[in-house]
């Protein structure tokens, strides 16, 4: 699996479609999407802290890319 981190070049899909360009791309067209999908409580729950943890690595891995941090 040689898929880059991430590539500004590479936007993501609006859909995933079993493969993403980028890691980065992949939380958006299908790692993000996930606490959606779940019906529990418990799941519901346990994917907003994961879902936020998502994000800040995001954010954070982006401004790092930047040179921001």
């Amino acid at each position: 699996m040689n898929t880059p981190f991430w590539d500004p070049e590479k936007p993501p899909k609006p859909e995933y479609d079993g493969y993403s360009e980028t890691v980065i791309n992949h939380f958006y067209e299908k790692l993000l999407k996930i606490k959606d999908t779940l019906n529990t409580e418990p799941a519901k729950k346990i994917a907003e802290e994961r879902h936020r943890y998502m994000l800040e690595f995001i954010d954070r891995f982006l401004k790092e890319w930047q040179g921001l941090l």
